[in-house]
Formats: structure tokens, sequence, C-alpha cells
């Protein structure tokens, strides 16, 4: 019970506590004992048992024992509290490891009649969430549903909840994920909606689920899940009796977030079939009566489910009225004629929420607006609030439009009144909205005699509106019609009025005349006179000073061209270009209207100046506007003038350039007939002139900049709609919708994603590259905007660009330039995007950048690793590469390439968003850079040769990488990127990264490296790597087969791999050991030994077994395999077949024990001790006994060893010899050897073989030990006389008989000549003690007796005390004849005959010593 003891310990820590066999047993006990244990030590058990579970890889039959511990602990200790609640976090521990052994233990025998533990139910709930769980989905619910009529008590209805609501919510995930997910479960969709409906039955039939308990709502929750799992048209039938349980619910007074939440399931499961059928729409009065009483609840911000319970009502509300609109409608309307406070405000949030997500009709306006006046009728003060933000939104869905919108506005005007005592944010939100009406109507609104009361806000808000309109380049209301005071009549306005005088009468003449001649000469001198009055206005232009605008002549002259346009329309380019560039110097480059305004002498002036200023930017429009009507096909160059100006480092003229921008291309959208096509020959170049202005630090030119752009876009739109009505297409309806201004400003990406499908390629191209030349600008959001415009264009169209190499080139340039941190950061992303996009032209480009690469290289293929389409395309292509390469014979050069192939994988796995990519392509990457390490490896790499340099962080010293070290960091971060940091903490514990390292070493590596996999890595990888690998095994690549078969080897450890259907694995491994190669040879004999330890596969390698004895005589490496092969047949295999196996291959092992190579004499003794356990299990017989006790003398000698680790080997292989032969008190001697007290042990273990007082078997240990007395090896020569110096020297030798004893004093007296000094030296003192203890005690001895001894020892006649013999096969040579014999003993007949009866008294009464005790 040391277990126990151990628990009992004040002083325990998780340390203390191994997971091993004999704690197993141990804690076995301790719980069998449990019910005379303190709480605290079993609680204190369990603990430290969970923390080691957790923390350590258990065998599935190590698992297995520890959970039928438990679950019987359960059954039969029945614990409470925190000792039942730690029982379950000891299953789920278990389970984490191995779900299905946990699981099963739902069906033992003992439960079909009986619950199962409650603590076992809780934990199979959590566990059908883990990974590995779906397989057992189907079964675990068929017996769940036994159980759910047999539990009747609250608890143990709460653990089946916990079990069944884990299923229904693992089943919706598993569906909901499709077939794309690895694991499948055991039951199909059919199958698993009949069980859902049959759970759905027993619930109602056998659980009482009418009243406010624990578990009525766990059931809620259950059956909500249920509903998207049963046949549409089941539920459709249920639906009445559902309600009528809700509602028994709800008089319970059952949570409301529950009924909330298993209403709104019900009502989406139904949906999803496309209608909710006649019971559903039978139901609605009760169905939304409920959802009234949870919305009506007060809704606690803290609490979780109060909050959640508003929301699903909400929900709920929503996908009624999808479903039946009016109806539901109708039935929220019954609420506002209520008269309850409570009632309305629901009902206003039922509205706010679900009409801005249903389509807006007429009839749904004119019921909400019935609405909406019985509200306002009523004018409840609690409703006001509510009521109020309700027509907010109403007026951003246009509901003002109907002849009610006016009774609305009034409403609202009345809560805005002056002396009105409504609260402050009341008086707010009526602002709001009346700023949301039209400024005509708002000032009408003012002028009516009604609103007197509410004079000063109104007319606060329309001011405020003008302002703002202003501001934004907008002529406010009424603006134009009104004379300001201060404006005098100039002479150059006279002249202009009476020209238009004079133009007007002729066109009158002209319409009314009826000679010919005079209309034709009249047209002349007007058509004369117009040319040279264009000439004469564009020269006043030009002359106009550009650092004031003291005068309108710029502004009259531009109205004036603007007027007679019509009458002589420019059809020269040129002329067109002179006249915008001559307008635009000079109305775009006047001064801030802030610096204006200084110059002023008076308020007056400067409002005069402000006024001018606008009225010339109106003349100006106008006069664009003009030019675009006579040639809407110009409007591209028309914008392009402004480039100049929208570039400037004047934000009064950026500002004033976008804002004829946005009027030009607003103007050119209205148009409704777009019947002459509008070509935008260079969209790119004008979209990203307009879009890098979304983000000028200047906000008002963002927003005009949005407002152009949008325009812009509308323009493209229409054309594209009237070409496809006149190809007879489809119209695309409802997509100018999904863009506008807002959704522009500030968002560069949105405006590429608009124009991505508009694009050419080559103005794609243009596009980047002019964009390309703003990552420099000094604004820092203008070089964002560029680097945002470039990302978001190569997202949408990077597929269709082209001059790759030029944009490739100048973004690495304007990197290298150390662009501002946002604009890098962007610009790698479009970097990234583009890679993407174009994998096969960007990857190649930069691989072949001079090694070691610098900083920007390095951070472009980071960023390639940071989007997943980016990363999978990218890594694709470089495993491509490595494969290709390498695929031919290998060549004596380094390759540059893969090498660089490898520097850039160091990039790319080192950030943290490569995971998802990696784990899609983690086997194929993983082979190709090992192949390519292998590759590395054997090429002549110069000495510190740097391809690689590495940034450790501020104030480090970069690391530098060789190839070799470069491919093996590459190796590490693919197992990091792909979340398996278990197989690199493997290795490191395996040194593998120092094997894989070395050309000699490479396959040993990768075995254990591969174990590292097995470990760590699902079954579903190791499948996949198996299914990669089993094509390469015979490739004609000497590199690939080494590594293909490596790991086929070894993945066999992983039994789902050995048990794969339609391998032939053996068949494999036998081929590859009769390979000459060497490797070859322990590759197929590693894969033997990790196939035998799976079931199943017992018969065919007993087989093998004669086949698989002739490796023990092999190099080391494949006698060690083979060792370890024989070792796992034993171990693994059936009971019939153990000890006769075991007994065909002693013969061959036992040399093995003593061989001169310390590995296989390691390997050997281990796999001995290993196979001695397993046959002691099954009780060996004479045969096997004698086999086993030819084991004790190799072991014996090879514990004198010097290596600490063949020590521990034999100590451990002894121990397991002791137990089956039964010498048990030397187990504990040898179970704690010692390189210290190895020989201390020897001495006692040979004490201990003469007191068995079985002086033949000594006699057999000492004549197999003379064996070894002429072994090459000088170390067992000397093992072998200390083993029989210790041996005689507990032998009484003087009993022993004198051939015996000969024959030991030759066996040891061969060595006196012996080569090494040490063993002479031995043999001299074993010789000198064994006559020592020859020598009689010193006794007078009288010629009588000499005469007797002499008689005895011619004659052959035994003495008075027998001599025992120690060899059986003596053969004694006599130097007397029979004669002589004859003779004397005639003559001695008469007096040795009294003398013999004498001495035969008196050995009947001594003793027979044969161990001397006094040595």
């Amino acid at each position: 019970m040391s277990f126990v003891v151990m628990v009992g310990s004040s002083e325990i820590t998780d340390r203390n506590l191994d997971v091993s066999e004999k704690n197993i047993k141990d804690f076995m006990e301790a719980l069998q004992v449990a019910g005379q244990l303190s709480a605290d030590n079993v609680l204190q058990t369990l603990k430290l048992l969970k923390v080691k579970i957790l923390n350590n890889k258990m065998a599935t039959p190590r698992c297995q024992k520890v959970t039928d511990i438990i679950v019987d602990y359960m059954k039969t200790m029945k614990p409470e509290g925190e000792l039942e609640e730690l029982c379950t976090e000891v299953l789920l521990a278990l389970g984490f490891q191995s779900p299905g052994i946990v699981i099963f233990k739902l069906w033992d025998r003992w439960h079909l009649n009986n619950l199962p533990p409650n603590g076992l139910l809780v934990a199979v709930g959590r566990l059908i969430f883990c990974q590995g769980a779906d397989p057992y989905i189907g079964v675990t619910w068929e017996y769940i549903l036994h159980l759910l009529r047999m539990a009747q008590k609250e608890d143990d209805m709460l653990a089946v909840c916990h079990v069944l609501k884990g299923l229904v919510i693992s089943a919706r995930k598993h569906l909901d994920l499709g077939t794309k997910n690895d694991e499948i479960m055991d039951i199909t969709q059919e199958a698993l909606s009949i069980k859902a409906y049959l759970t759905l039955r027993v619930l109602f039939n056998r659980w009482s689920l009418r009243s406010n308990n624990k578990v009525t709502e766990e059931a809620l929750v259950i059956i909500g899940h249920l509903f998207f799992l049963i046949p549409p048209s089941k539920l459709k039938n249920q639906v009445n009796r559902l309600t009528r349980w809700l509602m028994t619910l709800m008089s319970a007074k059952v949570a409301p977030f529950y009924i909330s939440q298993c209403i709104f399931q019900l009502i989406d499961a139904l949906a999803l079939s496309g209608c909710g059928g006649i019971n559903l729409e039978s139901q609605l009065g009760n169905i939304i009566g409920m959802l009234f009483k949870q919305l009506s609840e007060t809704v606690e911000d803290s609490n979780h489910h109060s909050v959640q319970n508003h929301s699903l009502a909400l929900k709920a509300f929503y996908i009624l009225t999808k479903l039946y609109n009016d109806r539901v409608v109708t039935l929220i309307r019954e609420n506002v004629e209520s008269k309850d406070p409570a009632k309305i405000v629901s009902t206003i949030q039922i509205f706010t929420d679900v009409l801005q997500k249903v389509p807006q009709t007429e009839q749904l306006k004119n019921e909400v607006m019935h609405s909406v006046i019985i509200m306002i009728q009523e004018d409840l003060k609690p409703v006001q609030r509510a009521l109020l933000n309700f027509i907010e939104m109403l007026i951003q869905h246009d509901y003002l439009a109907p002849p009610q919108g006016s009774i609305i506005i009034n409403y609202v005007i009345k809560l805005s009144e002056s002396d009105c005592s409504n609260e402050e944010d009341i008086q707010l939100t009526c602002s709001k909205i009346l700023q949301m009406v039209t400024l005509p109507k708002l000032i009408t609104l003012v002028c009516q005699p009604r609103n007197t009361l509410a004079f000063v806000p109104l007319s606060k808000m329309a001011t405020k509106m003008a302002l703002r309109a202003r501001s934004l380049g907008q002529v406010p209301y009424l603006s134009s019609f009104h004379l300001r005071p201060t404006q005098f009549i100039s002479p150059q306005k006279l002249l202009t009025h009476l020209v238009a005088f004079l133009y007007k009468f002729f066109g009158f003449t002209l319409r009314t005349s009826r000679n010919i001649k005079m209309v034709q000469m009249m047209l002349s001198a007007i058509l004369q006179t117009v040319h040279e009055e264009l000439q004469e206005r564009e020269e006043l232009i030009r002359e106009e000073p550009l650092n004031s605008i003291s005068s309108s002549i710029r502004q009259r002259a531009m109205n004036f061209i603007t007027n007679f346009r019509k009458l002589h329309p420019l059809t020269e380019v040129e002329e067109r270009t002179e006249l915008l560039q001559t307008c635009f110097q000079s109305v775009l480059c006047l001064p801030s209207t802030e610096d204006l305004q200084k110059e002023a002498s008076s308020s007056q002036e400067a409002q005069a100046t402000e006024d001018l200023l606008m009225e010339t930017l109106q003349s100006l429009l106008r006069l664009m506007e003009t030019l675009i009507v006579e040639m809407p096909s110009q409007i591209q160059y028309c914008l392009e003038h402004l480039n100049i100006w929208l570039n400037s480092q004047n934000d009064n003229e950026r500002e004033r350039a976008m804002w004829c921008a946005a009027r030009i291309l607003g103007f050119t959208a209205k148009w409704n007939n777009f019947g002459v096509e509008i070509k935008f020959s260079r969209l790119g170049c004008l979209v990203r002139l307009l879009a890098m202005r979304c983000q000028d630090p200047v906000d008002n030119i963002c927003f005009l900049s949005s407002q152009a752009v949008y325009n812009l876009y509308r323009i493209l739109l229409l054309q594209k709609q009237m070409q496809r009505k006149k190809q007879g297409l489809w119209e695309e309806e409802g997509k100018s919708e999904v863009y506008s201004a807002n959704v522009f400003y500030n968002n560069t990406f949105e405006i590429a994603k608009a124009f991505a499908e508009y694009f050419t390629e080559m103005q794609l191209t243009h596009l980047v590259l002019t964009a390309m030349e703003g990552l420099t600008d000094s604004k820092a959001t203008v070089s964002l905007a560029a680097a945002q415009l470039m990302s978001a264009v190569m997202k949408e169209r990077g597929r269709d660009m082209i001059k790759i190499e030029e944009i490739v080139e100048g973004i690495v340039g304007r990197l290298n330039l150390q662009l501002e941190p946002n604009t890098q950061e962007e610009t790698m992303r479009a970097m990234c995007l583009l890679a993407g996009n174009n994998t096969h032209r960007v990857v190649p480009m930069l691989l072949n950048k001079t090694l070691p690469w610098d900083r920007t290289n390095l951070a472009l293929w980071k960023a390639f690793g940071t989007r997943r389409e980016t990363t999978i395309s990218v890594l694709q292509l470089l495993i491509g590469i490595l494969e290709k390469l390498h695929s031919r014979e290998e060549s004596r050069e380094m390759a540059f390439q893969p090498v660089a192939v490898t520097c850039a994988l160091c990039e790319m796995l080192s950030g943290s968003l490569c995971q998802e990519a990696v784990q899609e392509l983690y086997p194929r990457l993983l082979l190709a850079i090992l192949h390519h390490l292998y590759w590395v490896i054997e090429q002549n790499v110069p000495q510190k040769m740097v391809v690689y340099n590495r940034e450790e962080g501020p104030g480090h010293k970069s690391k530098p990488f060789d190839p070799t070290s470069c491919a093996l960091e590459v190796v590490k971060l693919v197992f990091m990127a792909a979340a398996y940091e278990g197989v690199v903490v493997y290795a490191n514990q395996h040194h593998c990264w120092d094997l894989l390292s070395s050309p000699k070493f490479y396959y040993i590596g990768i075995m254990d490296l591969t174990s590292g996999i097995v470990k760590n890595c699902e079954p579903a990888i190791l499948h996949r790597i198996l299914n990669l690998i089993r094509n390469i095994l015979y490739s004609s690549n000497y590199h690939r087969r080494i590594l293909a078969r490596t790991f086929y080897a070894q993945l066999l450890w992983h039994r789902s791999v050995a048990q794969t259907v339609g391998q032939d694995f053996l068949g494999n491994l036998i081929k590859w050991t009769n390979e000459p190669n060497i490797i070859m040879k322990e590759v197929g004999l590693r894969g033997i030994s990790n196939l035998a330890l799976h079931p199943g596969q017992s018969e065919s390698l007993k087989s093998q077994v004669p086949f698989l004895r002739d490796f023990l005589k092999n190099e080391a490496r494949v006698t060690m395999q083979a060792v370890k092969s024989l070792r796992n047949i034993i171990c693994f295999g059936k009971q019939q077949n153990t000890k006769v196996v075991f007994c065909s291959i002693s013969k061959q092992l036992r040399p093995l024990i003593n061989d001169e190579r310390d590995l296989v004499k390691i390997s050997a003794t281990s796999a001995l001790g290993h196979m001695l356990h397993r046959v002691h299990k099954f009780k060996p017989g004479a045969i096997t006994r004698r086999e086993i006790y030819s084991f004790l003398v190799p072991l014996l000698l090879s514990i004198q060893d010097n290596n600490t680790e063949v020590v521990k080997a034999c100590g451990g292989a002894l121990t397991e010899w002791t137990k089956v032969i039964g010498w048990s008190s030397l187990t504990q001697t040898f179970q704690h050897t010692t390189l210290s007290d190895h020989i201390q042990v020897l001495e006692e273990t040979c004490k201990y073989l003469v007191g068995t007082k079985k002086i033949q078997l000594v006699g057999e240990f000492l004549s197999q030990s003379f064996d070894f007395l002429t072994s090459p090896q000088s170390f067992l020569r000397e093992a072998a006389i200390n083993f029989i110096g210790l041996t005689i020297k507990r032998l009484t030798m003087k009993r022993i008989h004198e051939d015996d004893v000969e024959l030991l004093q030759n066996a040891i007296g061969s060595l006196r000549n012996d080569p090494v000094e040490s063993i002479q030296s031995l043999v001299t003192t074993t010789l000198k003690n064994l006559d020592e203890y020859l020598n009689p005690e010193s006794i007078s001895a009288t010629r009588m007796s000499q005469l007797s001894n002499n008689i005895f020892k011619v004659t052959g006649m035994k003495t008075s005390e027998r001599k025992k013999r120690l060899f059986k096969t003596v053969k004694q040579e006599r130097d007397d004849d029979d004669n002589q014999k004859k003779n004397i003993w005639n003559w001695l007949r008469g007096p040795l005959n009294s003398l013999g009866n004498w001495h035969n008294r008196r050995v009947k009464t001594t003793p027979l010593i044969i161990g001397n005790s006094d040595k």
C-alpha cells in the first residue's frame, strides 16, 4: 500500500506521482479500500492522478484500466459533492486522450438495468464535443434513449440531459459542416432525424416538464436543438402541442430566456423549410402574445440571459414577419390600441427592429403609419421617447411621403416648442428629426403661423442646414434669388445684360422672320461675333489677378462663354483644353476664403468676397457642364486637367478642384439616357486620381472625393445597364443601392472593389503603376490611400494584371525607401495579394535575389505568410520547386534555388497567421523539406556559408544560418506553424536535429522524428503522410526511398496506420530486409518491430521468426532491430505462441547478452527482460525454465560492466529472471543495482546460488562460465574468473570431489599467461584462495591415517566423508591397474572391514555440509 501511504504524506506534489503500472495497481488498491480512507486522502489521490493524466500521454491499455477503476469506484462508493466532481474530471482527462474508452463505459452490462453514475454521464456529455467523438454519436444516442425512459430523479435527469445536449449540439454542428469534416458520424442524417423525433416524443411522454426547475430549463435547450434535426413535416405536426406546452411553462414562471429561445428555434427551424405551415399560422396569436410578454420583461444589462431574452424575441418577430407579413403586422398593431404603455413600447421596439429587415410595401407603410398616428393621438408620456426614435427610423425609410407624413412632422414640432416642458433629450431627438426634412420644407414650416412657438428652434435648424450645405459647396435654398444690398451693378454686368438683350432680340427676329436672306445674314454675323467674343473673354480671364478676387470679371466672362456655347461649339480638343486650363488656373489658384476675408476692410466686404468666390465657382461649374453636354465623351479629359490642382500642396486648391470634379460627375450621372457612350480609356488613372483623395488630411476633401467617386461609379453602372438593355439581357437591379458616397468615404478598399469589374487589364496596370507613385507622398494619409488602392485592386483583379515584373520591381524599390509604417504594411499586403494571384511570376523573381536577402525581401516573404490564399499558392510553388529539383539524381554542385526556397520558408512560417495554410499542405511540405535537407547535408557546403540572417530583436545581433541549419529551421517551423509544437519538443529530447544533420545518421533522425509525429499528430495526418509516401517507396531516387521507407516503417507504430485496409505492410518490409543495403535492412526490421505491436499480426509474424532469427548475427543496428522485432512478437503475440517463440530464439539471443558492442548488449539485455516478464505470465514449464536458467551466467558476467546503461539493463533483466525462477529474495537486490554496487550484488548472488543446496546446478553454472574463459573479450575473461572465484568462496571445497577440483584448477590456471596483466594477477589470487579452501585443518597425522589415505586413494574406495561431484561429465583416469587394486584389497580386507563398519556408523550421525558458512 505504498501509494496510499504516499497520498497521506503532507509533502506530496504532482511530481511524486508517476502514472506507471505499479502506481496504477496501488491506486486500484487504494480505491478498493477507499471506504477505510479519509476523504482528503482520496481527493488528493484523484487530484494528482488528474494532473498527471493531463500532462502525460497514456497508452490505451493503461487508459482503459484507469477508466475501469474510476467508474467501478463511482458505482460502488457513489461519491458526492467535490469527490464526485473530481472523479468526473479524471474521466474527462482520460477522455481527452481516448474519448471512445470513456464513452463505451456507458453501456457496461452493469448499466443494463441501472443508470450509469451521474459523473460518468456528465463526462460523456462534455466529451461528445471533443475531436474524435463523432463516430460515437449514433450509438450513444441509441443508449441515451433507453436511459431517458429510466431516469426519474432530478439529479439523474440532469445528468442524462448533459449527454443529450452534447449529442444534439454535436450532431447539428457536424451537419452544418457538411462532408468537409474529416470525421464521420456513425449514423446517417435520415436515422439521426428519426432519433431526434423519438427523443422529443420520449421527453414529452416520460418526463414531467410542467414546472419551474432546472430539468425543465435543460429540456427546453435540448428540444430547441432537436427542432433542427426533426423532419420539417413531423415538426409542423407538433406545433400546436408545443405552443400549448410553452404557454403552460410561462404560467409556471419558467425563466423567460429559455422560453424565448425555444420559440425562436421553433420558428427558425420551420422557416428553413420554406414555410411555417398551417399549424404555425393558426397559433400566431398565441405565439405573438407570448413574445410580447417576453419583451415586457425588464432588461438587465448585467444579466446575459435577460439581454438574450429580449434579442431572441425580436428575432422571432422578424422571422414571423417574413413568413406572414400582413398578418403579423395586424396582430402587432392590436397592442397599439391597448393603451398600455408597456405594450405600446414593446410594439415600437418590434416595429423598429423588424421594419428595417423586411420589404417596404405600400400596404406595410399604410399599416405602420396608421399605428403611429394612433400613438400620436394618444400621446402617452412614457411612450414619447420610444416613439420619436421610431419616427427617426421611419424618415430614413421615406415614410414622410404619404399624406400622413405631415401629421408626424407637426407632432415633432409640437414637442420641440420653446416653452415645452419636455426633457432635453426629447428636444434633441426632435431637432435631429427635423433636420432630416428638406430645407425648403423646413423654411415653409418656419413661416406657418401655427408654428410660432417653435419659430426659434426651427430657425436655428434651418440656419444650421443652410450653413452646412454651403460648406459642402451646395447652393443653399433661395440664395440665387436674392440680391444683396451691398452689391452694386458693375459696367461688366450692365454690358452682359445688354448683350443678352440683343441676342434675345436676334433670336425673336430669327424665329418670326420669313425673309431667308435676312436670316442667313444675321446668323453669319452672330457666329462671327460669338467667336470673337469668346477669345476676348478668355483674354479677360487670363488678365485677372490670381491673388485676389476684387471683381466679377472672371465670373461674367465664364457666364458669357457658357451662355453662347450652343451657337459656336468648340470642336477642337486643343481649343477646349486651352479654355479649361485658363479657367482652372484663374479660379482654382485663388487664395483661400480665410485669406481673402482677412484682406477685406469690413465684414460686409468679407461676406461679399466670399459670395463672389462661390458664384465664380458656380460659373466655372456651368461652363464645364456646357462643355460636357457638347462632347460627353470628353469628360475624362476635362477631369484630367484638374490633376495638377487635385495634387496641389495647398488645401484650398485641392478642395476646389475636388468640388468641381464631384459636381461635374454628378451632373453627368443625372442624365437619364446615355445615347452617346462615354468611354473612359484611362479609367484606372481617373479612379486613382479621385480615390487617393478619399483619405485626404482635409475632411471636406475626403467627403467631396467620395461623392466624385460615387458619381463616376453611377455613370459606369448606368452605361452598363443601357448596354444590357440593348442586348436584351437581364438588368442588374438594386446594384446601385449597394454603394453610396458614404460607403466610399475614407474607404479606398470599397472604391477598388466597386470599380474592379470595369477595368481593362491595361487600366488595372496603369492604376497600380500610378498609385505606386503616391507611396512616397509626404502626407501619411495619402501614401496610405495609395497603398490601400493597390491592395484592394490586387485583391479583386490581381490575376488580370500585366507588367508584373515592372510592378514588383517598383514596389520593392519603394519599400527600400523606408515608407511610413502604415503605408509599408499596406504595401506589403498589396504585394502579398499580387503574389497570391500571380504566384508563378512573382515568386521566381524574388527567389532569384542574391542571398542573403536584405530586410525588404525578408519582410516580403514574411508577408506572404499572412494571407491564407497567398500562403497556400506560394507554398505549393515552393514545394513544387523542391520536388522538381530534387527528383533527379543528386548533383555534386550546390544548387541555388532550393536553398533560396528554404530561406523563403523560414520567413513565411515564422509568423502566426499561416497555421491554417500549413495544416492544409502539412504532410507534403514536410516531406519536401526533409528530402531537401538530405540533399543539402550531402553537398560540399563551404564553411561559414551564410544564406539567411534572422533578426533577433532590438539590441541583438542577427543570427546567421548556413544551408543545413536553414533547412533544419524550416522543419521546426513547419511543425510549429501546423500547431504541433509537441513534435519539436520530442525532437529536442531525442537529439533529432543532430541526427538529421549527419548523412550517416539521417535515417535514424527521420525515425525518431516520425515517432514524435505519431505521438503528437492526429490519425488523419498520419494517413495523409502514408498516402504520400507509399507512391515513392520504390522511387529510383535513393534519397526519396530512404525518406519514404523510414516514414513508412515508423508510422506503423500507430495502430490505425497498421490496421489500414488493403496495405501489404509485411510484404514490403520483408522485401527491404532482403536488400543488400544495411539501412534498408534496418528500416524493414524497424517496421516489422512496429507491426508486431498491434493485434491481428501474431500468426503472420510467428511464421517469420526463423527468418528474423538469422539477423541476430549482423551489423549492430540491424541486430538491434531484429532483437526488438522478436521482443515485440513475444510480448504482444498470442499466449500460446509466447513460450514457443522464446525457446526457439534463446540460443541465438544468449550470445548477444555478452556482445562486445555495447548498444547490441544493452538492446538484447533489455529485450530479454521484457520477454521474461511476458513468459512469467504464462507459467513456463521445464523446457522453458531450462532455457531461462541458461541466461543467468551471461547476465551475471555483463552486470560487472563499467557501462551504467549495461548495468541498468542487466539489473532489469535479472529482476524479471528472479520472478520467473522464483528467487524472490534477490528481486529487490537486482532491481536497485547501480554501477557502484554491482560487484557486491554479484557476490550476494553467488552466496544465494550456493545456498540453494543444488550442487549440480552450481556445477552447471560454473561449467557454463568456463566457456567465457576463452572469450576474445578480456572483460568477459575477467568477469568469468570473478564469478568462479566468488562461487568457490561459498563452497566447502574440501568436500568437493578431487576430479572436479582439479578441473576447476585447470580451467582457472589456463589464464596464467593471459596477455592482460590484471587477469594474470586475478588468476593467481583465485588459485591461491582455492588452495586455502582445499587445505584441511592442521592435525597430527598418524602413520596409520596416512596409510589409510594412500590405500583409499589407490583402491578408489571412498573415505569416511563422501565428496560431492560438481560436474556430471568428468571422467576419472586411474593410474593403478586392476591387479594391484585387487592385491591390496585382499591384503587389507580383514582390518579394513572392521574400520569400515566403525566409520559408517559415524557418518550416519553427521549432517552433510555443502556450503562454507563461515566465509
